[in-house]
């Protein structure tokens, strides 16, 4: 190789290679000329005499390892690409247990400095799962604002504390490993509770607190095995409901084309059973013919319908790993006659509504569920739901109270304040300063009872505490600034049983055997959509049947845009096109009216921001004392306007008024108030019937944002808008007697004060004509 490198450097410094030594100089310089040769300009010589050929030629492979030696240490290479690791294989994925509008397409976000959530896992039986490893994997993504080093996510399960997460993912949701201790786990429903603790990396105070957030993806969080689930039964197929849930595709329903006639019975009963066994958000299905073809994604469980012998249920592993639950029937069977013991899985019981209270009492909050409340965050709230009788009703100025017991710490920034909301009304702004460090005892607070309504009430405490200072993360040990006692009251006004319509009523009595259907409901509501109903109705809190059902005592009339003639509307006029208008308008889309939204967001009206010029106004302006007079009485024609809508409201126009503000998915009205049991829904084409079924859910989930009043649209946020008719006429539910006439007649001249002042001004026109006339006639006789 050597004698092949001279004779490389012979060639290179030979006569005539002027241009090749000019570019290969500074490789071959030393080895063509002799010092001072180049300056001199003589003909170059080799300074060493080498051998021509010392041996066979290398081959090409060991030049290259050669060369690869020699250079490689001092090569710049490219840095390989970094390959993140495949996530981790969920067996069972969480399943929040609670139904709310921060759960948005399997990601569930943590707000303020500290959120506390509670999940569902679903297990098999522990001894029958896969040996090795098992994991709790939660993936979780923050907020930039979030501080990592004091802020962390602490998650439980049954009570048993698993580990702690620095909330330090800022750019993409990561999945962290979390060992399971020993004997944490249990076959069936888990609970696993996920406590967040937030602070802000800059700032603190209120303002701070609602910048903090972090969300935790459902689908890439759970209990993760080291190997394929092989066993079976009721507890293995709802892990694997719970992993096909958070699918894009649902879950999968073969051979239900088979069931004839019995078919919506059958998938009435089967989706409404494992509707109540996984709570959170409604299960999403897809019916497939018997013999299919195997999807995209792996199937993880599915439902499949066969011909049998007799009605009854099994549960078998598919040859594509998927855990099958079979549903065998008898042609032309219902489904009454099934036992479905295997049904009956070891889940989570319904929860409870809120505690019923008694009117005219002192109620402690520990009645209701209310525990001792202590406050340590720059923001705080909490709400505390409670019912009143369905027949409780008072609209006149008697007043409820509520005896406060508190204390806060001593020397809490100027602000602090504690607000005390009553359905969303605050009732109470109370300082937090002053007697700080004192024990405040049974301090009255009175408001309006009519704030208060028959059903679920909601009872809310809002803490705001201001920096100290506002522009520095707030201290690192923080104590207690706030308690307020369990021992605390609440007093509710007497009222006689009366009725007041309201759909709330209604709303809270459907079941899944409520939902009515005609000839054109098919056109708006495919059986996958009504299914879906059915199911999120079936978590009923008015009671159960003899098979274990909830009970349906009212019903829900599902209607198409072409049927809107079939919709009572009892002394209401509505027009098709006031609905079509709120159903297909996109959201936050055009509407109508003064300082209503326009399609690109802005806001329309008369104020002084219009910059587009009057054309008319030098006309209008040249009329003079004609266009004063005009403008005069146009102004009196629209006060007495006002003043004969306010005497006597014409609540057909108020309605329209107000739905055309509004836009959503879905409407409910209740305008015929000869019928108190009935609902009418009517859908937006298209519109996603998950989240109609979600914010169905949520309504019912005991808390006051539930549909109310006459007509309630469901807008795009998953929010019910809930309108109620100002002429409301109550309903005495009892006999007339001398305990009740004064808070009954009360009721009825709250509810309609012009007509009773208008009756009474016409008695003492009369009694007046009388006493006139009386007076008359006796200087008639004295004379």
């Amino acid at each position: 190789m050597i004698g092949r490198i001279s004779q490389m450097m012979q060639a290179q410094c030979a006569p005539g290679k002027g241009a090749a030594l000019a570019l290969s100089v500074t490789l071959g310089a030393a080895f063509c000329l002799p010092v001072g040769a180049a300056a001199q300009g003589q003909p170059a010589a080799p300074l060493i005499v080498l051998p021509v050929d010392d041996g066979p030629a290398l081959s090409p492979e060991m030049q290259e390892n050669l060369l690869d030696m020699r250079i490689g240490a001092d090569r710049r290479r490219a840095p390989e690409p970094d390959v993140a690791p495949p996530p981790p294989l969920i067996a069972s994925p969480l399943r929040a247990l609670r139904v709310s509008d921060a759960l948005r397409a399997n990601v569930l976000r943590f707000s303020g400095e500290r959120h506390v959530e509670d999940f569902s896992l679903f297990v098999a039986d522990p001894d029958a799962l896969p040996t090795g490893e098992r994991a709790l994997v939660l993936s979780m993504i923050s907020s930039v604002n979030v501080l990592p080093e004091r802020s962390e996510a602490r998650v439980s399960i049954n009570g048993t504390f698993v580990g702690a997460l620095e909330l330090a993912n800022f750019t993409e949701f990561t999945p962290a490993r979390f060992a399971i201790p020993a004997g944490a786990l249990r076959a069936g429903h888990n609970d696993v509770q996920i406590t967040v603790a937030q602070h802000h990396r800059i700032y603190c105070g209120p303002e701070a607190s609602f910048a903090l957030w972090s969300e935790i993806d459902l689908a890439g969080s759970g209990l993760s095995l080291g190997d394929t689930l092989q066993a079976t039964g009721p507890e293995a197929f709802l892990m694997g409901l719970a992993a096909q849930a958070v699918q894009p595709g649902g879950v999968e329903v073969r051979g239900a084309e088979g069931l004839g006639a019995a078919r919506s019975q059958w998938l009435s009963l089967i989706s409404a059973r494992l509707s109540n066994v996984m709570a959170g958000a409604p299960l999403v299905y897809r019916f497939t013919p018997y013999w299919s073809l195997e999807g995209e994604a792996a199937a993880r469980a599915r439902v499949t319908f066969v011909p049998g012998l007799a009605n009854r249920v099994s549960f078998q592993r598919g040859a594509d790993g998927a855990q099958v639950m079979v549903v065998e029937y008898v042609e032309g069977a219902a489904p009454g006659a099934l036992n479905l013991p295997e049904l009956a899985f070891a889940a989570r019981a319904p929860s409870p509504r809120p505690v019923l209270i008694d009117a005219d009492r002192e109620v402690a909050l520990s009645e209701f569920g209310f525990e001792t409340l202590r406050v340590s965050q720059r923001y705080h709230r909490s709400d505390h739901s409670f019912r009143l009788p369905d027949d409780w009703l008072v609209l006149t100025a008697a007043k409820a109270r509520i005896r406060f017991d508190y204390v806060y710490a001593q020397g809490l920034p100027e602000g602090a304040m504690l607000l005390l909301i009553v359905n969303n009304e605050t009732i109470r702004m109370l300082p937090l300063r002053g007697e700080g460090g004192e024990y405040i005892t049974m301090f009255p607070i009175d408001f309006e009872a009519r704030l208060l309504r028959a059903g679920v009430n909601t009872l809310s405490f809002e803490v705001l505490l201001p920096g100290q200072p506002a522009d520095l993360p707030c201290a690192v040990s923080e104590g207690p600034v706030l308690e307020i006692s369990e021992t605390s009251t609440l007093h509710v006004p007497y009222s006689p049983s009366m009725y007041l319509p309201d759909m709330g009523l209604a709303f809270n009595a459907l079941g899944p055997d409520s939902l009515r259907v005609n000839d054109l409901s098919a056109r708006s509501y495919s059986v996958e959509d009504r299914i879906m109903l059915a199911s999120a109705l079936s978590r009923a809190q008015m009671g159960r049947d003899a098979g274990g059902r909830p009970a349906a005592l009212a019903s829900l009339n599902l209607m198409s845009l072409d049927d809107l003639g079939s919709v009572p509307f009892g002394d209401f006029a509505i027009s098709r096109r006031i609905i079509e208008d709120v159903l297909l308008a996109p959201a936050g889309g055009a509407q109508t009216g003064n300082g209503a939204q326009t399609g690109n967001g802005a806001q329309t009206g008369t104020g002084a921001e219009t910059t587009t010029p009057n054309p008319f106004i030098n006309v209008r302006q040249s009329e003079g004392y004609t266009a004063a007079f005009s403008r005069i009485g146009q102004s009196l024609s629209d006060v007495a306007t006002e003043a004969s809508y306010w005497l006597f409201p014409r609540k057909g126009t108020m309605l329209e008024d107000w739905m055309a503000t509004q836009s959503g998915q879905a409407i409910l009205m209740q305008l015929d108030g000869t019928r108190p049991d009935a609902i009418w829904m009517v859908r937006a084409p298209g519109s996603d019937m998950t989240q109609i079924a979600t914010a169905l859910i949520s309504g019912r989930a005991g808390t006051f944002d539930g549909p109310h009043g006459q007509v309630a649209v469901l807008d795009h946020a998953g929010q019910w808008q809930s309108w109620i008719a100002p002429d409301r006429k109550p309903v005495l539910l009892e006999d007339w007697s001398l305990a009740n006439a004064r808070h009954a007649m009360g009721n009825f001249v709250s509810a309609q004060p012009i007509s009773y002042v208008f009756g009474v001004f016409f008695i003492a026109l009369i009694s007046a004509a009388l006493a006139l006339r009386l007076i008359i006639s006796t200087r008639e006789h004295d004379t």
